[in-house]
């Protein structure tokens, strides 16, 4: 027979003990491997198991790695990093996955055999795809932990001879990364820094009224309500998110010649000439639509088609990927400008948090949004010192980069309209 513990004065036992408080999880609760991927099949469970307790952006979905995954140059070896916990924290048992990224060797040139590239390839066009927002896909409850262990057990595998380039980091991504190096007697070098525009949807809800137009600057604002004016004139302005995959599909065809075009006419290929890139979009587009990640629309005026977004849609932000416009020649006209203003008064409807233009500074997006924390692009390297000397390089050929600059500046290109 079980015995209770004596009653307390008024009958009642006594409360059970209260367990001593949980700390965080540490590096050490984390083991990392770096070994070839066998099994996609395998790798997709623990990713989709993953992706439910992490906060991984639209580019870290298994959406997106699976559809790019199956289109890698021939030849392509990927190695998946892997953190497991060793002990029961947070909720998470022995041996579960908290942490996954895929790391590719690749690259051309002399100094192939020396890089490893983080969800890219080293190939110049199937890297046209542009990843933004990468980073390791980790469990939100061991962030810290498993990216400190993460880094400091890739530095330990890939050996003194190797660096590691990580594209597209959101700058607290970048920070983490650097710290994890820091820790391990790594050392990180910054490559480039992009400034990123944000329109901050809550925000807009939360301000009162005035709504999205309110928060762009009076010139915008003014030519903005012309050009809607005067596509209103043809027609009722409508957003047509395509519903179907033969829908999206056909929206994707239309937006890739109307971009196409504006890029051939300024003497460039466009983000779409690469086949491999386009084989990837067709199979996103066929897995993602039915589960609205992928928001293929089409703006128009009436039956006049305005122009197409590419748009992502990922926990409440979108992202606009995207985009091909029909261009009148007459300047008043702002097709780009329209596209977007109505993209992001559907994105207010239907309850969205963020629009995110993402990396760059095309003429429309410092007009539309407000600049947020930049993407940063790293190279991961085996020793501080290293990394210092690296650093030092770089300062130097950016003094003479400057030197040799002509007394007069070049005349500025003025960007098209749209």
């Amino acid at each position: 027979m079980m015995r209770l513990p004596p009653l307390r004065q008024g009958g009642r036992h006594p409360p059970p003990p209260i367990p001593p408080e949980e700390g965080p999880a540490t590096p050490e609760q984390v083991e990392v491997t770096l070994t070839p991927l066998r099994d996609v099949g395998a790798l997709e469970r623990e990713w989709r198991a993953l992706e439910a307790r992490a906060d991984g952006s639209v580019f870290l979905s298994w959406l997106w790695i699976g559809a790019w995954l199956d289109g890698l140059p021939a030849g392509t070896r990927p190695l998946v990093l892997r953190g497991t916990a060793r002990e029961a924290i947070s909720g998470v048992l022995p041996g579960s996955v908290v942490a996954l990224g895929l790391v590719l060797p690749g690259g051309r040139g002399r100094l192939a055999e020396r890089r490893l590239f983080l969800h890219e390839t080293g190939d110049p066009g199937y890297d046209a795809l542009t990843i933004e927002y990468n980073g390791l896909l980790i469990d939100r409850r061991w962030h810290a932990a498993a990216m400190t262990a993460c880094v400091a057990g890739l530095l330990r595998r890939i050996g003194a001879a190797r660096v590691v380039r990580l594209s597209g980091l959101a700058e607290p991504t970048a920070t983490a990364l650097a710290r994890a190096a820091a820790q391990a007697g790594g050392g990180v070098l910054r490559r480039r820094t992009t400034t990123v525009y944000q329109v901050d949807l809550t925000a807009i809800r939360q301000g009162g009224g005035g709504g999205y137009l309110a928060t762009l600057g009076a010139g915008t604002r003014a030519a903005l309500r012309r050009s809607l004016r005067l596509y209103a004139a043809l027609g009722p302005l409508t957003v047509q998110n395509a519903s179907t995959v033969e829908e999206a599909l056909a929206f994707y065809a239309a937006l890739k010649n109307l971009h196409t075009a504006r890029w051939s006419a300024r003497g460039q290929a466009g983000a779409f000439a690469s086949p491999a890139v386009d084989g990837f979009h067709h199979r996103l587009i066929a897995r993602a639509v039915p589960t609205g990640m992928v928001r293929l629309c089409r703006i128009a005026a009436g039956a006049t088609t305005i122009g197409y977004l590419y748009n992502l849609a990922w926990g409440g932000r979108v992202y606009n990927y995207q985009s091909g416009f029909c261009c009148p020649a007459d300047n008043r006209w702002k097709p780009g400008l329209v596209s977007h203003c109505l993209a992001i008064e559907d994105a207010l409807a239907r309850g969205d948090s963020l629009y995110d233009f993402m990396a760059g500074d095309s003429g429309h997006k410092p007009r539309l949004a407000q600049p947020a924390e930049p993407m940063v692009d790293l190279l991961l390297l085996p020793s501080a010192r290293l990394a210092h000397a690296a650093e030092a390089l770089q300062a130097i050929k950016a003094k003479l980069s400057r030197w040799k600059r002509p007394m007069w500046p070049a005349p500025a290109v003025a960007e098209p309209s749209g």
